[in-house]
């Protein structure tokens, strides 16, 4: 079989990322997004790998019965979404048994004790931040999955209100100066938007500088519609490390921070600063990681990964002492509005290994809330230096938790609950809390 080539397919399950799961005649495995399991389907092979393919669905000849009609008119071609044809409860039931199989077939880990998924208090208009790339004519959008290809957008329905009132406003004919097949900002790779919880909103052009070391669109804000003009501008060159570390950020008109409620505690973000997209979901996150903590006494955590300070600031008053790492200068520079240093709070801007690596302080508890990429075995290695101790590890990727669940066995560590918190809804995104001990 070769790329090309159409062929009819039984879909047997569905696997992490958002795909299908099929054989080829020839009984190797295929893979088909938005495919979902018991359907029978009508692929295109686009890619033949060693021992496996992927394909497009062309046609679905028998559809399942948990199918129904997905809410975007661009479900299918944009890849930001990958349920909306699944009922919201059949989302977080598979999300679930997603992560349970991971644990078993990559982390080894003998019948995973998964709790049910927490649902989001909204599956709908949750985001509070979006990343839009620009479309060859302009407009924002989203890349199609598994490609390079931008999909420009009529609508979208993960954004908050506010931001769904905004990010329209952005392309060619959306009164942003640009008309279509026209940029209304030449040069801007990528436009990202964010809202606080007061409703005020931010937006960074993404892009390289001109011959001159200027921004290359040339903004006036006189010139732009009220929704624009209103909106905070900033200008991000970007730079290699982690949350744009080495690049340059510049403010061009607006907000210079943004106010988000999390619990009734208020934290104040830069606009480069990492923090939960789901705001609504942060605060189920944040309650389900105290949980997983316990009441203590703690003498001495470590926060490792801990960005503008979101679990520090619930940590801190239930310990003697908090230590927190993080690297990105821009949430370093949050965090210490946010969870001020003092007797009882250290931070620790650097690399997670380094920091571990000085560490004398041996800690009663551990947080960690690492990027995609995990803790990796030197995180692995370097936290298990100190028993007995509590982990509460907080993932965003069940393929690189599992990995780690087996560097942590290995160990000595032991699985002790785990519960998946939807802050993704419509796409195959799985966060989870897990306790370690």
């Amino acid at each position: 079989m070769e790329a090309g080539e159409q062929v009819r397919v039984e879909v047997s399950t569905q696997v992490f990322g958002g795909e299908g799961l099929a054989r080829l005649p020839d009984g190797r495995v295929i893979l088909v997004p938005y495919a979902l399991a018991g359907e029978r389907l009508l692929v295109r092979v686009t890619e033949i790998g060693r021992g496996y393919a992927r394909g497009e669905p062309l046609e679905v000849l028998r559809p399942s019965p948990l199918r129904h009609q997905p809410r975007c008119r661009h479900f299918g071609d944009c890849g930001g979404c990958h349920y909306q044809h699944l009922e919201y409860s059949r989302q977080l039931e598979l999300k679930g048994e997603i992560l349970r199989e991971q644990l078993l077939r990559i982390g080894g880990l003998p019948e995973p004790a998964v709790a049910p998924a927490v649902a989001s208090p909204d599956p709908w208009n949750y985001r509070n931040h979006l990343q839009f790339h620009v479309a060859p004519g302009g407009e924002p959008g989203f890349r199609a999955f598994r490609s390079h290809r931008v999909v420009p957008l009529a609508e979208c329905h993960l954004p908050e209100e506010p931001l769904g009132a905004l990010w329209p406003r952005l392309g060619p004919g959306g009164s942003s100066g640009g008309s279509p097949g026209h940029p209304p900002w030449p040069g801007v790779g990528r436009l990202v938007v964010r809202a606080d919880s007061a409703g005020r909103r931010v937006v960074i052009l993404e892009a390289r500088p001109d011959a001159c070391g200027h921004p290359p669109a040339a903004l006036r804000r006189e010139d732009l519609p009220p929704e624009l003009r209103e909106a905070g501008f900033w200008w991000h060159r970007p730079g290699r490390g982690r949350g744009g570390a080495g690049g340059a950020l510049r403010r061009l008109w607006g907000e210079a921070k943004l106010e988000m409620l999390v619990l009734g505690e208020r934290f104040l973000l830069s606009p480069l600063s990492f923090f939960q997209v789901n705001s609504r979901g942060a605060e189920l996150l944040v309650q389900r990681v105290l949980e997983h903590c316990g009441a203590g006494p703690f003498g001495h955590a470590l926060d490792l990964y801990c960005g503008a300070g979101l679990f520090s600031r619930f940590l801190a008053p239930r310990v003697d002492r908090l230590t927190a790492v993080e690297l990105s200068p821009h949430a370093c520079a949050d965090f210490r509005v946010n969870t001020p240093e003092g007797a009882r709070t250290r931070l620790v801007e650097g690399d997670a290994a380094v920091a571990l690596a000085a560490l004398r302080d041996a800690p009663d508890l551990i947080v960690a809330d690492p990027p995609r990429a995990g803790l990796g075995p030197r995180i692995v290695q370097l936290v298990s230096r100190w028993r007995p101790c509590r982990l509460v590890y907080v993932s965003c990727d069940p393929a690189t938790l599992a990995r780690d669940a087996a560097a942590l066995a290995r160990r000595g560590w032991s699985l002790r609950r785990i519960v998946p918190v939807d802050m993704f809804p419509q796409t195959a995104h799985i966060e989870s809390v897990s306790l370690w001990e």
